[in-house]
C-alpha cells in the first residue's frame, strides 16, 4: 500500500470541426471549429499491489485536477468569402478520477523498470461558441489515457 502524489506538465491536444450548409441558395456554410487542450496536471492517488519475486503489480486510483483551455473558432463562409467571427476562449481546471495498472520489477538491488496505465476522465463539459445559430454551445467529455514506461535508480546511503 501506498500514497502517489504527482504533477505533469504535459501538451494534449484535441480538436473537430464541423461545416454546415446553411443556405444552399449561394453555397453559405457555416464552419466551427472546437479545440481542446490541456497544459498541466495535479493528482493524488493510493496504491495497492501483489508482490511476486522481484516484481511488484499494482493497482492505482485516486484525484487528477488539469488545467484546459477550450477555444471556439467559427467562420461563416459566403461564395468563397470566409467572415471570421471573434474566437471563444475558456480556460477551466476540471477534475476527474483516476485509476490504472502498473508494475515494477527490480533489475537489480538499485535499478528497477517498469510501465504503467493510467486513465482519467473528467466528465462532461459545456463550452459556449460565438455561432449565429442554436447551436451556441458545444459539449465535450474529456478523458485522457496514458501508458509510461520507467527506468529508476536507488541510491544507496541516501535517505
Amino acid at each position: 500500500m501506498g500514497i502517489e502524489i504527482l504533477g505533469e506538465l504535459s501538451s494534449i491536444d484535441g480538436n473537430s470541426v464541423t461545416e454546415t450548409v446553411v443556405d444552399e441558395s449561394n453555397n453559405t456554410r457555416l464552419r466551427i471549429e472546437n479545440k481542446i487542450d490541456m497544459d498541466w496536471s495535479l493528482g493524488i492517488s493510493a496504491r495497492g499491489g501483489v508482490i511476486f519475486g522481484s516484481t511488484v503489480v499494482y493497482l492505482h486510483a485516486g484525484w487528477m485536477g488539469s488545467d484546459f483551455e477550450i477555444r471556439n473558432d467559427t467562420a461563416i463562409i459566403l461564395e468563397n468569402n470566409v467572415i471570421s467571427l471573434p474566437p471563444h476562449r475558456n480556460d477551466k481546471f476540471l477534475s476527474g478520477f483516476r485509476t490504472g495498472i502498473g508494475f515494477d520489477t527490480m533489475l537489480t538491488d538499485c535499478i528497477s523498470a517498469g510501465g504503467e496505465w493510467s486513465y482519467t476522465w473528467y466528465g462532461n463539459v459545456e463550452s459556449k461558441t460565438t455561432a449565429p445559430t442554436a447551436v451556441d454551445r458545444v459539449k465535450y467529455d474529456p478523458e485522457t489515457s496514458v501508458f509510461r514506461v520507467n527506468l529508476k535508480v536507488k541510491f544507496k546511503g541516501i535517505y
